[in-house]
């Protein structure tokens, strides 16, 4: 049971007393778990991040095939740039493939 001072005990009845105890409790029990989930999961992150193999590098270009120009390029890589704080960086561009 929550032990309060007597001048809130005696406003509060048994049953309303059960009720934030269990409440308190129940907040806390939900509390702990996510952050447990939340550290958990900035763990795994971190672990995949310096552990996992980084991807392949793609294929090289055929020589007929159709080149993005430079200034495209470093326009995106600022974008990317300044989107992420300076911590991403466009590794692979490739033109969306119309069908038609």
């Amino acid at each position: 049971m929550l032990h309060l001072p007597r001048q809130i005990d005696n406003l509060m009845s048994p049953p309303l007393q059960i009720a934030l105890t269990a409440l308190l409790i129940g907040m806390g029990v939900v509390f702990f778990a996510l952050l447990l989930v939340v550290l958990s999961g900035r763990l795994l992150i971190n672990l995949v991040n310096r552990y996992a193999p980084s991807p392949a590098t793609p294929k090289a270009r055929e020589a007929g095939a159709e080149q993005i120009p430079g200034p495209t390029i470093a326009i995106l890589a600022a974008v990317v740039e300044e989107a992420t704080g300076a911590r991403g960086h466009i590794s692979h561009i490739e033109p969306i493939k119309s069908s038609k």
